[in-house]
C-alpha cells in the first residue's frame, strides 16, 4: 500500500474502477499470477499525481509495466 494516502485512488473510485476492469485471464500456457488490482490502480494515479516517468515508480506499487499495460488497455 502507498504510504502517503493522498496518492493512493480514493475507495469509491476504486470500486467503481475495480467493477469495469475486464477481468483478468490467466494464459493456458501458464504464467505468473495476477497483480493486486488496488496496488495497480495505486501506481497509476501515482503516476498521474506527480509526474514521474513510469520507470521510476516506487516498489510499494504493482511493477512500472503492470500499471502502465493496466493503463493503455484501461476501459
Amino acid at each position: 500500500k502507498a504510504k502517503n494516502s493522498r496518492l493512493q485512488c480514493p475507495e469509491p473510485l476504486f470500486q467503481l474502477l475495480k467493477s469495469i476492469i475486464p477481468p483478468y485471464r490467466p494464459s493456458a500456457k501458464g504464467g505468473r499470477p495476477p497483480a493486486d488490482l488496488r496496488k495497480i490502480i495505486d501506481g497509476i494515479f501515482y503516476v498521474l499525481r506527480t509526474g514521474i516517468v513510469w520507470k521510476d515508480m516506487p516498489p510499494c506499487f504493482a511493477s512500472a509495466s503492470t500499471c502502465h499495460r493496466y493503463f493503455q488497455d484501461g476501459p
